[in-house]
């Protein structure tokens, strides 16, 4: 019968762990250049150069300050802002993910409001360690909206006052050309909205109709709308003889 001395044993024990050890030093090695292979597929990041132009007066004198640029990704991948100086009429935004980005350019007031727009469908392919230029965007006068509410002059609701619809009519500066129209409005919802309003002077005419469409309650409240404003006015309605 074979014995094992211990010597022979502990011979035995040496090989089998020199031989784990070089295959894990095998393994983190194979791991190590696999991370290099992978690190070196990595794409680095893109610019976007923009450029823009103020409709017909420029940014003194159309009130704009800044330009604010919207890089959104396509399919919601995220999205970037950069504002600048208006009057530099062009800008680099830097260290883009490379994708499709949709590009928005909007002009600000001293107040931050967005009173010029551009046009939003530009998209544009930021690719990897590459600038991409974005044709020059036109910024154009942003339109406002107006929203309208009504009351009784007698303090009586709708229902008392037998009215059922609402038209209304916005008048332009010279309160003779009709620039906007509603009809047919439910009076019990008590207020509606005029959008995409050229910003001007304007009158605005509200009727009041009973069931058989007679005009029976009517009233007016002169505005001045401003670049991308919103305003709210009360019309006070007063019973027709």
């Amino acid at each position: 019968m074979e014995t094992t001395t211990p010597n022979a044993r502990s011979t035995w024990l040496q090989s089998i762990f020199a031989l784990a050890g070089s295959l894990l030093l095998l393994s983190v090695a194979g791991a190590c250049g696999g991370g290099n292979q992978q690190s070196g597929t990595n794409q680095q990041s893109g610019t976007m150069n923009v450029s823009w132009s103020v409709e017909l007066d420029g940014c003194d004198a159309a009130g704009v300050e800044e330009v604010e640029a919207r890089l959104n990704v396509q399919n919601g991948g995220g999205s970037r802002t950069k504002t600048f100086d208006c009057t530099q009429n062009e800008g680099t935004i830097g260290g883009l993910q490379p994708a499709n980005y949709r590009v928005e350019l909007v002009g600000l007031n001293a107040d931050g409001d967005v009173i010029y727009t551009g046009d939003t469908t530009k998209t544009k392919t930021v690719r990897s360690a590459e600038s991409s230029n974005v044709a020059e965007i036109d910024l154009t006068v942003k339109r406002g909206e107006l929203q309208i509410s009504w009351f009784f002059d007698n303090g009586r609701l709708c229902g008392q006052n037998d009215v059922e619809t609402i038209d209304v009519k916005v008048f332009g500066s010279e309160f003779n050309a009709e620039e906007a129209a509603e009809s047919g409005i439910a009076c019990g919802d008590g207020e509606t909205s005029v959008q995409d309003i050229t910003p001007g002077e304007y009158r605005v005419q509200l009727e009041g109709n009973d069931a058989d469409g007679n005009t029976t309650f009517q009233g007016s409240s002169d505005v001045e709308l401003g670049r991308g404003q919103t305003k709210e006015i009360e019309v006070e309605l007063e019973q027709q003889s």
